[in-house]
C-alpha cells in the first residue's frame, strides 16, 4: 500500500516515501552523512557495487520476477 508498485523495501523518512534499495542506500548516505558507507567509501567501489546491483536486478528479473508477475497478472484477471 505504501509503494504504488507493491514492492519492498520502502523507507519513510519525514513523510517522504522512497522505494528501491539503491535509492534508499543513497538517500541514507547523503541525508545523514553517516560514517557507515552503504555503497562503499570510494567512487571506484561505489561504481563496482552499483554495477553488481544492476546486474543482479536484471538477472533476477529475467529469471524470477517476470514469471511471478505474469502469473499474478494472469491469475488476478481470471
Amino acid at each position: 500500500e505504501i509503494n504504488p508498485t507493491g514492492q519492498v523495501p520502502v523507507l519513510i523518512d519525514n513523510n517522504f516515501v522512497i522505494a528501491d534499495s539503491n535509492a534508499i542506500c543513497e538517500y541514507i548516505e547523503e541525508t545523514y552523512n553517516s560514517d557507515v558507507k552503504l555503497l562503499g567509501s570510494s567512487t571506484i567501489i561505489k561504481s563496482k557495487i552499483r554495477a553488481l546491483i544492476n546486474w543482479f536486478d536484471k538477472k533476477f528479473y529475467n529469471e524470477v520476477t517476470k514469471y511471478i508477475m505474469n502469473e499474478k497478472v494472469i491469475t488476478n484477471r481470471s
